[in-house]
């Protein structure tokens, strides 16, 4: 049986479902878990809401970005990539640490003000992806232009 589920068997013989194939990232011939990165993510104060998702990379096949909603009431305004980063590398190998860093809302690389979500109120992975990779193809053209420009 082939459900696109990705898990494990425990001691007693259930089968615990950890997250979905087609959601892991592969970088660099490393299989990574998102759902890993999201549990270290939403211990952060400054996060409500992540998703971590892989982006195309010509280097490594995939990096890791993620999209991060601020915490309703945190005072501290947005932290920085940096924060966000060293929070991931505390508790996870550094291959895991995001590359990108986007904030719900954030007009200046085109980052939707709400989440795309199904009707029942889950997030949609595959949007979320596509938006990812949007912000990706615009700023490679816009490097390009500056590079073009000189």
């Amino acid at each position: 049986m082939h459900t696109g589920d990705e898990g494990y068997l425990d001691p007693d013989g259930y089968f615990v479902i950890t997250g979905r194939i087609k959601d892991l990232i592969i970088r660099g011939g490393e299989n990574i878990s998102p759902l890993e990165i999201e549990a270290r993510l939403y211990r952060h104060p400054a996060i409500k809401q992540a998703a971590v998702f892989g982006v195309p990379s010509a280097r490594y096949g995939e990096e890791v970005a993620a999209m991060l909603e601020l915490e309703d009431g945190y005072n501290g305004g947005f932290p920085s990539d940096n924060e966000i980063k060293d929070w991931v590398r505390q508790e996870l190998s550094r291959f895991k640490t995001p590359k990108y860093v986007w904030w719900l809302g954030d007009g200046k690389f085109g980052v939707p003000d709400e989440w795309p979500k199904t009707a029942n109120g889950k997030l949609k992975k595959g949007d979320i992806r596509k938006i990812g990779e949007e912000i990706m193809e615009r700023n490679v053209a816009y490097l390009r232009a500056i590079r073009a420009a000189l």
